[in-house]
């Protein structure tokens, strides 16, 4: 191997070495940035899921039969109505 050829594959070597340290913090950056949005994401999908159960007990509350369900449960009677007696 001739004195030329040595000094090319050092040279090589220490371009791949020094490729590698210096693309490390760049890796590791990328690395945290998509453990983050990960993160982010799954919080978006909790609080999504939240608002559409939130939605759905709205509608249901706004509702012909939600709304009588509510009176009733405050005790509201129709006036027409005579409120039943249990035998307990």
């Amino acid at each position: 191997m001739g004195n030329r050829t040595k000094w090319a594959v050092v040279a090589a070597v220490v371009g791949v070495g020094l490729g590698l340290v210096l693309s490390a913090r760049p890796w590791g950056q990328a690395s945290a940035e998509r453990e983050r949005t990960a993160e982010a994401t799954r919080e978006m999908q909790a609080e999504e899921a939240r608002r559409a159960g939130l939605e759905r007990q709205v509608a249901a509350a706004q509702s012909p039969v939600g709304r009588e369900r509510t009176v009733r449960e405050r005790g509201y009677v129709r006036p027409d109505e005579r409120p039943v007696e249990s035998s307990r």
